[in-house]
């Protein structure tokens, strides 16, 4: 094993030290529930040849799971006190999800204590915002009125706080391309966000939703003069070009 001398094996003493793997049923997994997604890492271990106790095991991947208890949130909320966004899904040069090594159930205790808002307001990208950098963004959008189909998916959402999308849709009578349509808008235009989280499978959550007032509530105010749209563009990753921040606005 890289980095690591095993002389005799504390058990019986014997000298005669082996190397073996962990492969397939056998791998190692970020949680009880990812062994159906295929992921996972091998595990090298060292054994004692004599007796049969396995001395040291290392998994050969470890990049693949997550840091434990609360050092991860730590480290996401340290990204969105320097970085203003993060994409859920991949991007070419801005970073999200998959890049910093997180998923969407690392963003959940952000989410809930309102330290990120979830929206769609790039290109329609699924994206998180840090708490400043919404709130910034909230004073310069050229937010768009509400459709018909919007304001009742809204209205909604403000009678139900925290819930998930499929049971918004039934508390409105609308279609599915029209209630996707509808939500979508909102999400875009900064009209609603994710107020809680569910776990789904490894990995992944539904959201419950909230309208962005009801958000708003529970943050405190901005204190801040000048332009809100330089301020906002500062806490931008610096990867992104001015012809994206322009579709942020």
């Amino acid at each position: 094993m890289a980095g690591e001398t095993i002389s005799a094996c504390p058990a019986c003493g014997s000298c005669d030290i082996g190397v073996g793997y962990l492969l397939g049923g056998g791998r190692l997994f970020p949680d009880r529930y990812a062994w159906h997604s295929g992921g996972g890492s091998e595990v090298e271990c060292i054994l004692c040849r004599s007796c049969g106790h396995i001395l040291s095991a290392r998994a050969l991947t470890p990049q693949r799971f997550p840091t434990y208890g609360q050092a991860q949130t730590n480290a996401i909320s340290e990204y969105f006190s320097e970085h203003g966004l993060l994409l859920c899904n991949g991007h070419p040069t801005l970073p999200s999800l998959d890049e910093m090594g997180w998923t969407m159930e690392s963003l959940l205790p952000l989410i809930e204590r309102r330290e990120v808002f979830y929206c769609k307001a790039l290109q329609n990208r699924s994206c998180y915002l840090s708490r400043e950098a919404y709130l910034l963004l909230a004073r310069c959008k050229k937010q768009r009125p509400l459709t018909d189909e919007a304001a009742a998916v809204l209205k909604a959402a403000r009678k139900h706080p925290d819930s998930e999308k499929d049971a918004l849709r039934a508390a409105v009578e609308l279609d599915k391309k029209a209630f996707d349509k509808a939500f979508d808008f909102l999400l875009q235009q900064l009209y609603l966000t994710a107020g809680t989280g569910r776990r789904i499978q490894s990995g992944w959550c539904v959201y419950g939703y909230v309208t962005a007032a009801q958000w708003r509530a529970q943050v405190p105010g901005l204190h801040f003069s000048g332009d809100a749209a330089a301020a906002l563009r500062r806490l931008m990753p610096s990867a992104m070009t001015d012809a994206e921040f322009k579709k942020l606005l």
